[in-house]
């Protein structure tokens, strides 16, 4: 008979559906993968591994639709697929034919097709079809051999990504539509030293060399080493993950040697603080992650089995997650539920342009009673590409007293009736375009003998 406690964690893996946001955390002295409610900060069960062998869990991954999981598990030589909406491993990936060797990193292209896999221990990285969940081959490397490729990362238009190469001190250039590797980033007077991680920004990847202390600033463009972070204010010590917040602007990087985490600007490559710490939660820190409103970092920590909460408003350590009833056991990486998907750009629609040719005339009509003096406004429409729809016609700068309306397919002409002697009138005319964007007004005035 289970007991009380099996039957609750049971429940807690295996049935309860959670909200986002959420997040995984493989426990790598252990076979469980631990499961983090963000809103409380609490750990609230483990994922069911389903007789599944997960010793030694690694990395793990979302996709970009956050539909599936994988994780790699390296004792097992396995990457398995976790159902996030059920919190169950429900199948190892098919490597038959291309198995895995020591799975380590996991990168998923944008849009969701491939999963790319490194294989510590041979030398390869496996190429995962996600609506198979089959390895279809290896990445060809040619004359660029991998040498303990350890980490990789896509950039977000889905056609590079860099592998970094533990024992080979080097960074292999894939190309995403061949899976081809074309070269290694040219490093010059900045060689890598065991590169351990690696993450794209806007222009630029950094890379952690975990055993000189530096982190490499990589040109997209041009795959080339341009040289390190500054850190000579708040020196590293044998810098692990770096990670890059979604608006580009901000990075961080864990250190292993010292426990604590760097901050940097991206557009000036200078680290400006460490996270401030006064609990001293840190320890052995190894993976962070952010929250998609960027708010806060969750970062691991392998040595005190803890998972530290970073307010990312003002770098410092706010907590660690609650795991008093489902303990982390050397906690190693570490995956949120929620994405940022991106809103489609914007169209550029150009601002209504002013109306031109303004005109005048003055008339009267004599009637038996009395006389209507009255003015004749004409224009003509702006010099745009895109029309406007309407003009509107004002008597103030304000903008606030509304005279009239002429819709843009009629004939471009207002009458103002009941005018006085002796009097100037000012009118006020502007464009409007589909979205309501109004033009600078035309000005015409308008005096009376």
């Amino acid at each position: 008979m289970k007991s009380f406690a099996a039957l609750i964690l049971f429940f807690i893996t295996s049935t309860r559906l959670l909200a986002a946001p959420f997040a995984y955390v493989t426990d790598f002295q252990s076979s469980l993968i631990s499961i983090i409610d963000l809103a409380t900060n609490t750990a609230i069960g483990y994922v069911d591994n389903n007789s599944f062998d997960l010793t030694h869990p690694v990395h793990i991954k979302f996709s970009p639709d956050r539909t599936k999981v994988y994780v790699t598990v390296d004792v097992a030589n396995s990457v398995y697929l976790i159902d996030p909406t059920s919190n169950k491993v429900i199948l190892r990936v098919d490597d038959t034919g291309f198995p895995f060797s020591a799975p380590s990193g996991l990168g998923f292209t944008p849009d969701g097709t491939k999963c790319y896999v490194t294989d510590e221990t041979g030398n390869n990285v496996s190429i995962i079809d996600v609506a198979t969940n089959k390895v279809t081959g290896y990445v060809t490397t040619g004359a660029f051999p991998f040498n303990l490729p350890h980490s990789l990362d896509i950039t977000d238009d889905g056609l590079k990504g860099y592998i970094v190469n533990y024992d080979g001190n080097t960074v292999s250039i894939l190309d995403v539509g061949s899976d081809t590797v074309t070269g290694y980033v040219t490093t010059g007077a900045f060689p890598f030293s065991t590169p351990t991680n690696v993450k794209f920004s806007d222009i630029n990847a950094y890379v952690t060399n975990f055993n000189s202390n530096k982190v490499s600033i990589i040109n997209i463009a041009t795959d080339t080493v341009t040289g390190f972070v500054n850190d000579v204010l708040f020196p590293s010590a044998l810098p692990n993950a770096v990670f890059i917040l979604s608006n580009d602007q901000t990075g961080l990087f864990t250190n292993f040697g010292s426990d604590k985490v760097s901050v940097f600007d991206v557009p000036t490559n200078r680290v400006i603080q460490f996270v401030t710490d006064l609990s001293h939660t840190f320890n052995d820190p190894r993976r962070l992650n952010f929250t998609a409103d960027n708010k806060f970092a969750y970062v691991t920590n392998f040595g005190n089995n803890t998972v530290s909460i970073v307010d990312l408003s003002t770098f410092s350590v706010i907590g660690i997650v609650n795991s008093t009833q489902f303990p982390f056991s050397s906690p190693n990486d570490i995956e949120i539920s929620e994405t940022i998907v991106p809103p489609p750009p914007t169209p550029f629609v150009p601002g209504p342009g002013t109306p031109t040719n303004l005109k005048a005339i003055m008339r009267e009509n004599v009637f038996l009673t009395q006389t209507d003096l009255f003015n004749i406004i004409t224009w003509s429409p702006p010099a745009d590409a895109v029309p406007p729809v309407e003009y509107r016609i004002f008597r103030d700068a304000a903008l606030t007293d509304l005279a009239a309306t002429v819709l843009a397919n009629k004939t471009l002409r207002f009458v103002d009736h009941n005018r006085k002697p002796h009097s100037t009138d000012l009118y006020f005319i502007v464009s409007v375009n589909a979205l309501g964007q109004i033009s600078t007004p035309a000005l015409i005035q308008v005096s009376r003998p």
